[in-house]
């Protein structure tokens, strides 16, 4: 690989946005029409200008404004990381058209998931469409995870997103989903598979378990959605390029609107669980994956799908709560016992004197 590449791709530390900034790149490259980037490289300053600007104008009549700032961020990147600081990239971003007003702003429902879990074909399927519902994370986390950042928590799991980078941050699945991601574990298990903690949580498909695993990718993960969102018969209105609901990004706005709309659930940790920074409160505020569990508690009834499995949590929310009063029942019962005890085996000015609430008062 040439090294001018090198430097660029060293410069980018996430798979998806790696493959993006390629991808527009190379669009570059074939505008330009040259063979590599070391004849994009030899092209005079003045040449190079006018390519950029004359791809500029060209995107202007061809793409939605609000894709070009992402089209040339690639593109200034490269130049940079090969010391061509003198292309004047601050005179194109002033020729940046307005942006304007986004569409897919809307979200899946309730409904809406449950006809697409009507159409999974399998058990991965079903897994994957459960855990974008649940943790609310955008499709790119999927292919970099990994067993272990996965975790058991009472009767859900946690997962880590973006481990060790900057971008960090914990995220839970349902019961529902967590019950749905085991089934899928204990069919690959069956299969022959043995799991150690770098395998993927998601796998190509497969002929015998006992193969090397291999995560899905980002293109398959995208063609598994794509085919369910379609074999569901989901009605997304269509705007200019765009549908009211992006066919992903749906999951992501769905639960960003549930977490939001649960009643005493601490919107903090609403943006924590988002993978949010949410200004200098994201920077000073930092929960425990107990507080953040205890906050996602509030948001399970809501962000489960099937009825029954709704209906097992709201029972089991019910046991807690049984279990609590009796707990103090037994508590006040135990207290009682320790008075009558204490009533018994000391003497009375001396019991009052240490306990003057349980003086029995005179009647006048």
């Amino acid at each position: 690989m040439s090294r001018c590449i090198d430097l660029f791709e060293g410069a980018i530390h996430s798979e998806a946005t790696l493959k993006q900034y390629r991808y527009n790149l190379d669009k570059f490259l074939k505008f330009v029409k040259v063979r590599n980037y070391d004849e994009l490289l030899a092209l005079e300053d003045q040449v190079l200008q006018m390519k950029l600007e004359d791809y500029l104008f060209y995107l202007r009549k061809t793409v939605s404004p609000n894709s070009i700032p992402t089209t040339f961020a690639p593109l200034e990147l490269f130049f940079s990381m090969n010391d061509r600081n003198t292309l004047n990239f601050k005179k194109i971003r002033k020729m940046f058209p307005q942006t304007i007003k986004k569409s897919g702003n809307g979200y899946y429902s309730t409904e809406d998931v449950k006809n697409m879990l009507k159409n999974c074909s399998g058990k991965r399927s079903r897994a994957i469409i459960l855990f974008l519902n649940s943790t609310g994370c955008r499709i790119g986390v999927l292919p970099d995870l990994r067993m272990k950042h996965i975790a058991d928590i009472e009767n859900c799991k946690s997962v880590i997103i973006y481990q060790d980078s900057k971008e960090e941050y914990t995220t839970f699945l349902t019961p529902e989903s967590s019950k749905a991601l085991e089934e899928y574990f204990e069919e690959r298990r069956k299969d022959g598979e043995i799991f150690e903690k770098e395998s993927p949580v998601f796998r190509t498909t497969y002929q015998f378990g006992s193969q090397k695993s291999y995560p899905l990718g980002h293109d398959a993960l995208q063609d598994v959605t794509d085919r369910i969102v379609k074999n569901a018969g989901l009605l997304r209105e269509k705007s200019g390029k765009r549908y009211n609901i992006q066919k992903n990004h749906g999951f992501r706005k769905r639960f960003n609107t549930i977490l939001k709309q649960v009643p005493d659930l601490n919107s903090n940790v609403a943006e924590k669980l988002l993978g949010h920074k949410n200004g200098l409160d994201g920077v000073y505020f930092v929960p425990t994956r107990d507080e953040l569990f205890t906050e996602f508690k509030k948001a399970i009834p809501d962000l489960t799908i099937d009825q029954s499995e709704k209906l097992e949590v709201k029972l089991k929310e019910a046991q807690v709560e049984k279990n609590r009063l009796e707990e103090m029942e037994r508590k006040l019962e135990s207290n009682e016992r320790l008075i009558r005890m204490l009533q018994e085996t000391i003497p009375a000015d001396v019991y009052y004197r240490l306990y003057p609430e349980q003086r029995p008062k005179i009647q006048v």
